[in-house]
Parts: C-alpha cells; structure tokens; sequence
C-alpha cells in the first residue's frame, strides 16, 4: 500500500487523476485494484476505495487507525469517560434519540462510546457521530414516539395502580404506528418521570410514557431479569 504525500491528506480524487499515483496497488479493505473506483486519500495518506469505506462506517484509518480526517480527531477529543452526552441521529432505533446517558468506556477498536442511560441505566454502544454533548432534551424523543401533545394528567394518572412490574399492557397513541397494538409486559416504572420501562414480545425493551400504555392484565406471572443489563450496539 503506498501513502500519499501529506499534501494530499483528506482528498478525494476520480480513478483518472489517482491512477498514476497509485499503480497496481489495491484497497485494503476489499483487496480489489484502487484504480477500478472513486478513492479517498485518509488525512494519514493512506487510500482506499470510497465506497468501501463509506460500507466500512469507522472513522480511523483500517491502516493505522488514526483519524481519517481533521473532523474525525476533533470529535473523538469531545468525549471523555463521564461526560454528559444525548443521543440523536439514529435510524434503526429512532426511540432512542433525545435519550441523555453518560459516558463510561471508550471502544477505539470498534469505534463506539458505551454510554449508560440516565432514566433506566441500560448500557448501550453508540457511534460518536451519534452523540452530542450535554444533557440536551427528550423534547424530539418524545415528539417522535407520540406525535401529539401529552394528555392531561387526570386522564392517564389512574393507570398507575395498575402499571406494576409484571403487568401486561398494549401500546397505544405512538406516532410511530408500527409499535401501536403491539404488547408487553412492564419490568418497572418511574413515577417521577411519568414513564415504564417494558419487554416487548420480541424481548427488546423500551421505555415509553405511561400515557401510551393501555393495562390489559395488572399483573402476570414476573419474568426473571438478567443480573446485568444488556449492551446493545447500535
């Protein structure tokens, strides 16, 4: 693999301009000829096919593992273990966005923060590209679950005698319309916060205002948490 002058860190240039430069060499990542597509040139020098590192989704360099580009160090340098931190930006688990959590590992290797959650202490792995620092707010994470405007107290407040750990209860009201109907069975609730944590029948578990919870049993036969909670990687 040849590296570029540093002139040329951070480019990105079409197969008929990097040809000559490149020669025979091939792209380390799918081991095919640089010159067959567009390349880009990561701050270190090193090349690679665009595409392949747009698949890849990692921020350092797959050579060396330092920053692909200027941006790419600048944000890395923003978190440290304990920082404040939100969630956004997500598209396979938009209900997460808006979530405030803290940092507690750094995973260079892998390229994702592990942060725990602040309401229900879930661990999960986030790209940093996907996380914002400071407490922000769960404004759009609400918005996005529930489109309208909360009810008012009285009308939701009685469901609480109900809405114990082992309670089975439907969702109702969300404005992501896939989630309506569907059922789950409560593992704790937080009256402070106006929200219970839930399994889904998928096992998945999500956190959502009592306001979108229907009871449907007051309590089922408890399910067994996990002595620790799960790390999902996102």
């Amino acid at each position: 693999m040849k590296v570029l002058p540093e002139a040329l860190s951070g480019s990105y240039l079409p197969p008929s301009e990097i040809g000559r430069l490149v020669g025979d060499d091939v792209c380390a990542i799918c081991l095919e000829p640089l010159r067959l597509r567009a390349q880009t040139i990561a701050l270190c020098g090193h090349v690679f096919h665009r595409c392949c590192l747009n698949r890849c989704g990692d921020l350092l360099c797959p050579q060396c593992r330092q920053p692909i580009d200027e941006l790419t160090g600048t944000r890395w340098g923003l978190f440290a273990v304990g920082t404040s931190v939100t969630i956004c930006g997500l598209q396979n688990h938009v209900e997460l966005n808006g979530t405030r959590c803290r940092v507690v590992e750094i995973h260079e290797a892998s390229h994702r923060l592990e942060v725990r959650t602040s309401e229900s202490g879930r661990l999960y792995r986030v790209r940093p590209e996907n996380l914002v620092v400071g407490e922000g707010s769960l404004q759009a994470n609400e918005q996005a679950l529930a489109g309208d405007s909360p009810r008012p107290a009285s009308a939701w407040e009685a469901n609480w005698d109900h809405l114990q750990p082992g309670a089975a209860v439907q969702l109702t009201g969300l404005h992501m319309a896939h989630y309506n109907d569907r059922t789950a069975v409560v593992l704790c609730v937080d009256r402070g916060t106006g929200r219970c944590e839930i399994r889904l029948g998928d096992g998945s578990v999500k956190t959502i205002r009592a306001e979108n919870l229907r009871v449907l049993s007051p309590r089922q036969e408890r399910q067994e948490d996990p002595a620790e909670p799960g790390r999902i990687t996102l």
